[in-house]
Order: C-alpha cells, then sequence, then structure tokens
C-alpha cells in the first residue's frame, strides 16, 4: 500500500481490514466448523484464500491494484483464516 499511496491512513486500513474479519466472523465460523465437516470447511477455507490470493497476484501483475482493490482483496483473503 506504501507504493500505491503516500497517505499513512491507508497504510494503517490495511493492518485494520486484516484484523477486521476474524473479530466479526469468530463466531460464526466457530457454530459452522462445529456443525459442518471440519475438513470440508478448512478446504474451500484454503480454495478461496488461493483464489482471492491469484486474483490479487494478477492485478498486481498487471498494474491494475487500487488502493480500493487492495483492501477489499486483503479483507477477503483474511476472511478464510
Amino acid at each position: 500500500m506504501a507504493e500505491l499511496t503516500e497517505s499513512a491512513m491507508m497504510v494503517a486500513l490495511v493492518q485494520t481490514v486484516a484484523t477486521l474479519p476474524p473479530v466479526l466472523f469468530s463466531v460464526v465460523a466457530g457454530g459452522l466448523a462445529d456443525v459442518l465437516d471440519r475438513r470440508l470447511v478448512m478446504i474451500v477455507a484454503q480454495v478461496s484464500m488461493f483464489g482471492v490470493s491469484l486474483v490479487l497476484f494478477v492485478m498486481s501483475a498487471m498494474s491494475l491494484l487500487n488502493p480500493v482493490s487492495l483492501l477489499l482483496l486483503a479483507f477477503l483473503v483474511t476472511s478464510g483464516n
């Protein structure tokens, strides 16, 4: 993010976005992990994180990454944890 913008607030938002999904989804994810097959939940989470990471890589390689898309993709990658 520091290469995309010089705003300290945007750089700090990356850390905030990376911390937000565990806070928001931990109770729901724990309930789903208890009800559903844990192996299946882990496979879905890992595959989704890989897919979002692949999109992040492609967008970065093609220089299509902007601060908003980086924040959104960071949120989605962290949501898989």
